[in-house]
């Protein structure tokens, strides 16, 4: 349904980098289109010890209009999900690490669940 649109890696020392889709500086800002398409940020935040690092990937969904069937229900489950609170977001999304190659010491270190 999504297209990776691209991948972000940014610093921030005064905080973590929230809400990147509103920034005025928002790479983001050159993927939004006026044709009913959907831009959906995953910002993944690590805090370090002197600054904080975002890792951001952009997707893009295409148009309700543009498509039928099962890929019309998941875009509107889609835009359901974005247009809810981010308590709902946060507890409706869950991501689960795996490593799948790896040192040993990784694998272990984030378990196996």
């Amino acid at each position: 349904l999504c297209e990776l649109a691209g991948v972000d890696a940014l610093k921030a020392t005064d905080g973590p980098l929230l809400n990147l889709g509103s920034r005025s500086d928002s790479p983001c800002r050159s993927l939004v289109k006026n044709d009913g398409s959907l831009v959906l940020i995953v910002n993944f935040v690590l805090p370090l010890a002197r600054h904080y690092v975002s890792l951001a990937a952009y997707f893009i969904a295409p148009p309700e209009n543009q498509l039928r069937g099962d890929l019309l229900k998941q875009r509107r489950m889609l835009s359901k999900f974005c247009s809810e609170t981010d308590t709902v977001r946060d507890e409706t999304m869950k991501i689960i690490p795996k490593i799948v190659e790896g040192p040993w010491v990784a694998k272990h270190a984030l378990g196996s669940k």
